[in-house]
């Protein structure tokens, strides 16, 4: 949050930051109470958005992206390292349907994929097998267009989802989610602020 405020120039007034809601849980809620003391009269409003948004066109100070969702004509600086995949269930439905082995075995399960906003199309699920990267297309039995949705139903044992693995931290810890496949998943690219050049 610092370095938006920094390219806001902003010690007073309203600083407005595009972010998708994973880049919030990561990176912005476990800064928020810290920020908010040290500039008590910045209002820091966030649009939680995952498609890629015109940050000048929309008025938004900064915005926070995946290395690999950043658009053109914008300064980028990297907050994360890279970020790695997490496939996950509730103990619920992998006690009743069996925990994959191999990715597969993900074309029996019913899954949960994410609708990947600007591009309108559901992301693919990557895996390293053998060395190479490759792509699984399971059946979709729900489709969010919004992390929280595919997490939330996961949780509520409706099949295997994906999501970054800092997301799902919280989940993992207190064994309302557990995941597979975890010798197969590949990394993410960071995220990282973007603003423009100017």
């Amino acid at each position: 949050i610092e370095q938006a405020r920094v390219v806001g120039k902003a010690k007073s007034g309203v600083l407005r930051l595009t972010v998708p809601w994973s880049a919030y849980k990561i990176i912005i809620a476990p800064v928020l109470s810290g920020f908010q003391k040290a500039y008590p009269e910045i209002r820091l409003e966030m649009s939680f958005n995952e498609g890629l948004v015109d940050i000048v066109q929309e008025g938004f100070h900064a915005g926070f992206r995946l290395g690999d969702r950043l658009t053109d004509g914008m300064v980028a600086t990297r907050l994360t390292p890279p970020l790695m995949a997490a496939y996950s269930a509730s103990p619920g439905y992998l006690a009743q349907h069996g925990c994959p082995e191999h990715p597969g075995d993900l074309l029996a399960h019913k899954c949960i994929r994410y609708r990947c906003v600007s591009a309108n199309r559901v992301a693919d699920w990557l895996f390293m097998v053998d060395g190479r990267t490759v792509t699984v297309d399971p059946p979709a039995h729900l489709v969010f267009d919004d992390f929280r949705g595919v997490i939330e139903a996961a949780r509520n044992g409706h099949g295997i989802g994906w999501s970054l693995r800092r997301v799902v931290e919280d989940e993992l810890s207190e064994n309302s989610l557990e995941t597979v496949l975890d010798p197969y998943v590949i990394e993410h690219p960071p995220f990282y602020i973007f603003y423009p050049e100017q």
